[in-house]
């Protein structure tokens, strides 16, 4: 995993429906931040960490999927690939 600050620029952020996991996009990584039960008022008290994410041409999008147990990624670029990471927790 990963803490501290993000060293690139995020080009996507998605909430859970919960308010307790953020999702985070960046040109190259994905990161789940845990909020816990403070939610967004935890910002500065969080755990972050990196996700696997499909290597993309410049990551553009990130969303959770209908049913918030998996994660939805998209790059930039003409017909670009959706590609889908399922979460185990």
């Amino acid at each position: 995993g990963t803490s501290g600050g993000l060293a690139d620029t995020v080009t996507g952020a998605a909430l859970s429906a919960d308010g307790r996991r953020l999702l985070l996009r960046t040109y190259v990584f994905g990161y789940l931040v845990e909020l816990g039960d403070g939610g967004m008022e935890a910002a500065p008290d969080v755990s972050t960490r990196a996700l696997p994410v499909a290597p993309e041409t410049q990551g553009e999008a990130i969303a959770w999927d209908a049913d918030g147990r998996g994660i939805l990624t998209v790059g930039e670029g003409e017909r670009p690939a959706l590609n889908l990471l399922r979460c185990r927790d």
